[in-house]
């Protein structure tokens, strides 16, 4: 969507960049499964309403993952012990 909305622009088209970042980094997808739904919406403490954001939190914290982010919404909800975070 920040592609769509001019917010990045990727040298590729999204399915072909997808692909190229992931053997190039190593990087393993998780999906999305209805344990990482429900968790999005049952996080605790306070945490802001965007879902996609919900959904990487939720499934961060369902795999023992910690997140790289500039996101001050989750750097936040880092800083109050809910989640892992990197800031980058």
């Amino acid at each position: 969507m920040l592609e769509m909305r001019q917010g990045i622009s990727l040298s590729l088209p999204i399915p072909i960049w997808r692909e190229v970042v992931l053997k190039k980094s190593g990087a393993t997808e998780i999906p999305v499964t209805g344990d990482v739904a429900i968790e999005s919406v049952l996080l605790p403490g306070e945490f802001q309403e965007d879902p996609a954001d919900r959904l990487l939190v939720a499934t961060a914290r369902l795999q023992g993952c910690r997140l790289a982010t500039r996101d001050e919404g989750i750097l936040r909800y880092s800083a109050a012990g809910h989640v892992s975070c990197a800031k980058v």
